[in-house]
C-alpha cells in the first residue's frame, strides 16, 4: 500500500507542529497584552486573529497524533501508559480548551 507519508515522518510531523501552538499562544498573550496596554483596537484583532489560527493549527495536529502512537507501537523504551494518558488529555483540548 502506498502512503504519502511513513510512520515516522509522521511521528516526525507530529513533533514539528506540536510547538506551533504553545509558541503561537505565548506570542499571542504577548500581542493582546501590548494591544490592551497601548489601547490600540487593531492590534486586539490582529492577536484574536492569531489565536484563532492557533486553534486551526491543532487540527493536524491532533490527526498527525494517530500516526506517531502507531510509529511508536513497538518501539523500545517506549512508556505507553503515558502515550495514553497524552492522546486522553488531548481530546478535551482540540474540542473544548479545557482539561476539567
Amino acid at each position: 500500500m502506498n502512503t504519502l507519508l511513513s510512520a515516522g515522518e509522521i511521528a516526525h510531523l507530529h513533533l514539528l507542529l506540536n510547538h506551533f501552538p504553545t509558541i503561537g499562544s505565548i506570542c499571542g498573550l504577548g500581542l493582546l497584552l501590548m494591544a490592551y496596554l497601548r489601547q490600540e483596537d487593531g492590534l486586539k484583532k490582529v492577536s484574536l486573529e492569531a489565536f484563532f489560527l492557533i486553534g486551526l493549527a491543532t487540527l493536524p495536529l491532533y490527526l498527525t497524533g494517530h500516526g506517531a502512537d502507531e510509529a511508536l507501537k513497538n518501539a523500545a523504551g517506549v512508556d505507553h501508559n503515558a502515550i495514553a494518558v497524552h492522546r486522553l488529555l488531548s481530546q478535551p483540548d482540540l474540542f473544548c480548551g479545557d482539561r476539567r
